[in-house]
């Protein structure tokens, strides 16, 4: 996790604020895009030499860093006098918009990461076969790769609160579909509807934690924010399997209210999370 804030920090400063959501939106695709291969490829490999795969992980690890050495500038011209401002994490906590999407941020995640920690429990307890949870996951890739580029140059010129918030509550339908899944078609419906709704926040999220952030507390934004994508992994893991132990009925109802609770609150925050309006600009959207 620890090239996430970076990553988020160094798209801010390499790319225009108009351009940025175009951007957050290509590193979103193209990270797909790489999970939907390994998926495919280190199946295969795994059958022959599981070691292997490791090694590969290792060397790609390197490659990615060897080449982020190698051609992406830094803005050095400006580092000393960003560096001389004021930062630190007591003056992000200052900001209440950002702490409040934060919090939507951490609702949303421990939903969308029950694809990893629950989904494949839900599947086993419905008597079906191990790889349909495998199917599920190649399908969430898929639909990523094929309906991102489509979906992405809309999405970026309408207004990001209302685009985050309208994907999020699309997630909530996918995982409430989930409670009356029981063959392989419902859940692969599910898994259609909440990685369609995955696209929208995924779009627009970099672009607005790279506005809400002075340019000195960029890194310091974008680690609050991975802190929030963190816990989700955890709380999902806890929260989620608990839930199931109750009744899968009370997960799925749960996580959908949870994600109607986050679109409700991103929503009211929306007006706080627009771009400026250049003068004599015509409305977002």
């Amino acid at each position: 996790e620890a090239p996430r804030p970076v990553t988020q920090a160094l798209v801010a400063d390499l790319v225009p604020e108009e351009d940025r959501a175009r951007a957050y939106a290509a590193l979103f695709w193209v990270s797909n895009l790489g999970f939907a291969a390994a998926m495919t490829s280190a199946g295969f490999v795994a059958q022959s030499a599981f070691a292997a795969i490791f090694w590969i992980d290792a060397g790609t690890g390197l490659l990615f860093g060897g080449l982020v050495w190698l051609f992406v500038p830094e803005r050095s011209g400006r580092l000393d006098a960003v560096r001389k401002r004021p930062s630190g994490y007591r003056l992000v906590m200052r900001d209440r918009t950002m702490l409040a999407f934060t919090g939507a941020v951490l609702v949303y995640y421990f939903v969308y990461l029950q694809s990893d920690s629950t989904l494949p429990l839900a599947v086993h307890r419905s008597g079906l076969p191990p790889h349909v949870y495998g199917l599920c996951m190649a399908l969430n890739g898929v639909v990523i790769c094929l309906a991102q580029p489509v979906l992405a140059p809309h999405l970026i010129r309408r207004d990001p609160g209302r685009v985050w918030a309208a994907g999020v509550a699309l997630v909530g339908v996918g995982f409430a579909l989930t409670a009356i899944a029981s063959t392989t078609g419902g859940y692969l419906l599910s898994v259609a509807v909440w990685t369609l709704g995955e696209i929208f926040p995924a779009t627009v999220t970099g672009a607005i934690v790279a506005r809400l952030a002075p340019e000195e507390l960029r890194g310091r934004y974008s680690g609050l924010y991975s802190l929030a994508v963190a816990s989700g992994w955890l709380t999902s893991s806890l929260g989620g399997t608990q839930l199931l132990s109750v009744s899968p009925l009370v997960l799925w109802e749960s996580c959908a209210a949870l994600t109607a609770a986050s679109a409700y609150g991103v929503l009211r925050l929306a007006p706080r999370l627009r771009p400026a309006k250049p003068e004599h600009s015509k409305p977002i959207c």
